[in-house]
């Protein structure tokens, strides 16, 4: 059995998606500022991409179960968990904190070996890490060999990403993830509500404190090192037209 499209039939498991809906826990990393960073002259744009893939790779470093990398989308990256219990949540959230301690490293690294005069390469130390972490109802569509989320809870998790928080770092946690994982240890918990499309959502903001923190001393050849390999991967990034990042962590399709 096949589907028509136009006038080619595909194999009915290309064109119908197989469902699977579970409580589980959705998390979005993203990006603070990306936006302002990469709208720069040509140079400085192809740097700045080549930054942002170097600060979502030292995430991706990081990341393991009971997290499932869904999908990178620019700026942000997705993950999911179809464990949620008490116990994941707390993992979970330990986890997301290794995010941010492995997003202020590289950042640091890269800051510290910075030689290049351009916008991007002088503005990067001022990139944070933001997160939303969110528990309910998935649903996972399986369709051409991809996954994908769907659903409510989805759409909520992406939409509280325009929020009043003040700041530009931060781990923000509705009440039914935060009702799974408790507190952050050491941080105080600010309790408060936003407004989303799909109605008022409870929430609990954390504030990593990444502070002033001092940079790695770096070689001459570190700096050599990275300024070759930023301006060669930009200068191909220019060529053929600011195409798809490439993650070396990503699993081959």
């Amino acid at each position: 059995m096949g589907a028509c499209i136009g006038y080619v039939w595909l194999p009915v498991h290309l064109v119908s998606p197989t469902m699977e809906q579970f409580p589980g826990c959705i998390v979005i990393v993203d990006i603070s500022g990306y936006t302002r960073f990469v709208k720069m002259h040509r140079t400085a744009m192809a740097h700045a991409e080549q930054i942002i893939t170097d600060l979502m790779e030292s995430v991706l470093d990081v990341q393991g179960p009971p997290l499932v990398l869904d999908k990178l989308m620019g700026d942000a990256a997705i993950f999911y968990s179809s464990d949620h219990t008490g116990a994941s949540a707390e993992a979970i959230a330990a986890q997301v904190m290794r995010f941010f301690d492995a997003f202020n490293e590289s950042e640091d690294v890269l800051v510290s070996c910075n030689v290049c005069i351009c916008d991007a390469c002088n503005q990067m130390g001022g990139l944070k890490l933001k997160a939303i972490l969110h528990h309910g109802e998935l649903i996972v569509k399986q369709m051409g060999g991809r996954t994908e989320l769907a659903g409510a809870d989805i759409i909520l998790a992406h939409g509280l990403l325009k929020n009043t928080v003040e700041g530009d770092e931060y781990i923000l946690m509705t009440k039914a993830f935060h009702d799974q994982a408790g507190d952050i240890n050491g941080m105080p918990a600010h309790h408060g509500q936003e407004q989303t499309d799909m109605g008022p959502v409870d929430v609990v903001v954390f504030y990593p404190d990444s502070g002033d923190r001092p940079l790695p001393k770096a070689t001459w050849s570190a700096r050599a090192k990275q300024f070759a390999r930023i301006e060669t991967n930009g200068m191909k990034r220019m060529l053929r037209g600011h195409g798809d990042r490439e993650f070396n962590n990503l699993p081959a399709d």
